[in-house]
């Protein structure tokens, strides 16, 4: 999780959340769980305000980059015809929106984005117990995956999550949840593992600064005697444990560089539901000269050079537009660059925007731009793929095995600039390429994935334990 100089300011007030297991959204007993929830809004507000008169250094710098980031993400790249040149024009509404959200989130912790748990058929009576375990259960694509076994295998399988952080709003609707965080002791997680009595446990993994959380989780499960599973998210080598009994990569990149060695890995890839992008293209000038970005900017996938690649291709074709969708510290990083390159006119910067949104800003570009540097996945592009776009980023990763072909990466920013630009001035390559990405996307659908998962789960608890069968 990336940090920026706005952590301190909005995270003022914190000790007024309550510490240790968290079910089903309660917190545990306490001087603060008797209080109601206007009163800890209030007494988290007024915490806020106090520390803001004490440190007003970090209020002023909080205020400065949260109205600079307003207003770069408020400028919308538009032009009047296809004949002339991109201009940037300040969407007012845009600018106080972004600006009162980020006050409230500041000040009253207005809730983060939340997934509310679906089940998709009626529930068995008798249901092996599942437990997951997964430092954070924040929007993402980890979370993604918890949420769609709940949907779609909850009905089969008695599952409860083990996370040491939920999004600010509190946990997601329809999901038990037990929290221990990073800042407590780990010892706290044997107890509340052994009490789910689980008869499969899933380690969803991605290493890193949370390790010092994962091992002793890994311990307590492990010692149990039951089946666990480690999902591999990112590309990081497995949790290195000869008595884990399976270990899933999220892609045939990750399997081959970082478990070849494991003889009980396997590749499930990530799914995606297609009737999310089924969305109707109109026809636009300018989506003919667009190019869509949409990535969280951090560091764990993008580099501070990310947008290279698209300077360049302004450059090369000075009619090109690129959007960029996404939030993170690397924001400001990426808008001085770009401005610095002299090219700031040709991209709009849109933030974080809803879900529900994202169909839409797909269907206003040609291109999909994916600049990562490291890449285990990445649902971004078979979505993107599914919308019938055309795929252009650098041949790190992942990328090759999601596309199918490693015709539209580059190996540098100048020949991943390249690429875009003869792309776009091709309509009929394009349309080619939309045609075969909408095709090989079918392959990455949310059925294939959960049956996958399905099968796993079957196969590691059979024999079925004798607590299960007493």
């Amino acid at each position: 999780m990336g940090k920026n100089r706005g952590e301190g300011f909005r995270r003022l007030g914190d000790a007024v959340e309550s510490r240790g297991n968290v079910v089903a959204g309660q917190p545990s007993s306490g001087v603060f769980s008797r209080l109601s929830a206007g009163s800890l809004a209030a007494l988290g507000l007024a915490r806020r305000l106090a520390a803001a008169l004490f440190s007003p250094r970090s209020t002023v710098d909080f205020l400065v980059l949260l109205f600079r980031n307003a207003y770069e993400t408020a400028l919308r790249c538009e032009r009047p015809s296809p004949a002339e040149g991109w201009r940037l024009r300040l969407d007012h509404a845009a600018l106080s929106r972004r600006i009162q959200r980020g006050l409230s989130e500041a000040l009253l912790d207005k809730p983060a984005p939340r997934y509310s748990v679906r089940r998709r058929q009626p529930i068995l009576p008798r249901r092996p117990r599942l437990l997951h375990i997964i430092p954070n259960v924040f929007v993402g694509g980890s979370t993604q995956l918890v949420v769609d076994l709940h949907d779609h295998l909850g009905h089969a399988y008695d599952m409860e999550v083990l996370t040491a952080a939920v999004p600010a709003g509190g946990p997601h609707e329809g999901m038990r949840i037990h929290r221990v965080g990073l800042d407590e002791p780990t010892d706290r997680l044997q107890p509340i593992i052994a009490a789910a009595r689980p008869d499969l446990v899933h380690v969803h993994y991605w290493g890193s600064t949370d390790d010092c959380w994962y091992q002793p989780a890994f311990e307590a499960a492990l010692s149990l005697g039951v089946p666990v599973i480690q999902n591999v998210n990112t590309p990081i080598a497995p949790h290195g444990d000869a008595r884990i009994a399976a270990t899933v990569c999220v892609s045939g990149y990750v399997r081959q560089t970082f478990a070849a060695d494991l003889p009980n890995a396997a590749v499930i890839h990530p799914g995606i539901d297609p009737a999310w992008f089924a969305y109707a293209q109109k026809p636009s000038a300018d989506a003919a000269d667009t190019v869509l970005v949409v990535y969280r900017l951090d560091r764990d996938k993008l580099d501070d050079d990310a947008l290279d690649p698209a300077i360049e291709a302004v450059r090369l074709r000075p009619r090109t537009r690129f959007v960029i969708v996404g939030e993170g510290p690397l924001l400001p990083v990426l808008i001085e660059r770009v401005r610095s390159s002299g090219v700031r006119e040709n991209f709009d910067f849109r933030g974080a925007v809803p879900y529900r949104e994202l169909p839409g800003i797909y269907a206003g570009a040609r291109v999909f731009l994916a600049p990562v540097a490291r890449e285990s996945f990445g649902q971004v592009v078979p979505f993107a793929m599914a919308m019938g776009l055309a795929v252009v980023g650098n041949r790190v990763g992942a990328l090759p095995e999601i596309l199918g072909s490693s015709d539209t990466l580059g190996a540098s920013a100048a020949e991943t600039a390249s690429i875009m630009a003869r792309l776009l001035d091709n309509d009929d390559v394009l349309e080619r390429w939309g045609k075969l990405n909408r095709e090989r996307a079918a392959s990455f659908g949310l059925p294939a994935m959960i049956g996958a998962y399905e099968t796993l789960y079957a196969r590691m608890i059979a024999p079925a334990p004798e607590h299960l069968s007493a």
